[in-house]
């Protein structure tokens, strides 16, 4: 994925004051590569460091004609959350069509340079990154968070799955008190949802793909479904009202690549399509709070919450859209998530 960017101004300064040969501008190309995002800064000059050399050959891309030049000596390891892409225009837009034209060459060279620099220089690239992101974007208080949110967690993953008796039950499983009257399956349903919460809690900066998502509606749903570890290959419906065709593996691969630069709205947009078109067999709403809250709580955007006096509102909105598969449905029900659930706590 890649995009034209422009670096936060604190990390830019600190970059030209460890390297005094820098370009003396933040606008570049940002790309994600072997998980780690990068930064190949734009220079006004069509072509640099131009030489017979091989290393010479691989410091530069051309843009276009006109529009300069890709430096990849100057990479550096960056995050979404250090840079802004650049506002849409008819440059911006030809720029990015250009690069995207030369992204197996743009690859071939940062590699490249990659292995070239892998000593020293490499190793400063990556330090000062981490030192920057844990100063400005401290990961353990994102862990901190989602521990300290567990029980909320738990309790609405429980109402809008309708468990039974899961006030009780959620205090024993976290209070480590001997169980009562409860039944087993509420137990393990329950249980399961604190297994899958920890989880969360220590893979919240774990890149989401398929593994990903398939291992958490396992821990979820291994005591109720009938097949787990895959996705859904056959019909499913819901309530035995709609029928649900199998999804499209295609379809989820895209939307699991966006969580790579992570908004709000794509957060929700998972959150809908695990539900809506059933991903799994069983526990998808709560496979979809899961995925969902990861992405929300490691980029700092707060939590998904279902509280009792929203389950109403929650229901109805999601009963529309299973009944509309509409435009208008979707929004109407992205919206109340975003508006009424999504809490931003201290």
């Amino acid at each position: 994925m890649m995009k034209i960017v422009e670096l936060n101004n604190e990390y830019f300064e600190k970059i030209k004051k460890k390297w005094s040969y820098y370009p003396q501008h933040k606008v570049g190309l940002q790309l994600y590569y072997k998980g780690s995002y990068f930064f190949i800064p734009i220079t006004s000059q069509k072509k640099e460091y131009n030489g017979p050399s091989r290393v010479n050959q691989t410091k530069y891309v051309q843009i276009n004609d006109k529009n300069g030049t890709l430096l990849i000596r100057n990479y550096i390891y960056t995050d979404f959350h250090f840079s802004e892409p650049l506002e849409k225009s008819k440059t911006v837009e030809s720029e990015i069509i250009s690069l995207k034209s030369k992204s197996e060459e743009i690859i071939k060279k940062l590699k490249f340079q990659i292995n070239y620099s892998r000593g020293r220089l490499d190793k400063e690239k990556k330090k000062m990154f981490e030192e920057f992101y844990k100063e400005k974007f401290n990961p353990s208080k994102n862990q901190m968070f989602a521990k300290r949110y567990m029980r909320e967690a738990m309790t609405s993953m429980s109402i809008i799955e309708k468990v039974n008796s899961y006030e009780e039950t959620i205090d024993i499983m976290i209070d480590y008190k001997c169980f009562g009257k409860q039944g087993s399956y509420e137990v393990e349903t329950i249980n399961r949802l604190k297994m899958a919460w920890e989880r969360l809690e220590y893979t919240l900066a774990e890149k989401i793909d398929s593994d990903y998502v398939i291992e958490t509606n396992r821990i979820i749903a291994q005591h109720q479904a009938a097949v787990i570890g895959k996705f859904r290959d056959g019909e499913n419906s819901v309530s035995g009202e709609f029928v649900i065709p199998v999804p499209n593996l295609e379809k989820i691969r895209r939307l699991l690549e966006k969580t790579i630069y992570p908004t709000i709205d794509v957060a929700l947009d998972v959150f809908y399509s695990i539900i809506l078109n059933q991903w799994f067999f069983d526990g998808n709403k709560r496979t979809a709070f899961l995925i969902t809250n990861k992405i929300l709580i490691n980029n700092g955007f707060g939590i998904l919450l279902i509280l009792k006096d929203e389950q109403e509102e929650f229901e109805k909105l999601l009963y529309k859209c299973y009944a509309e598969r509409g435009i208008k449905s979707k929004e109407k029900f992205i919206k109340f998530l975003k508006e009424e659930c999504i809490k931003v706590y201290l």
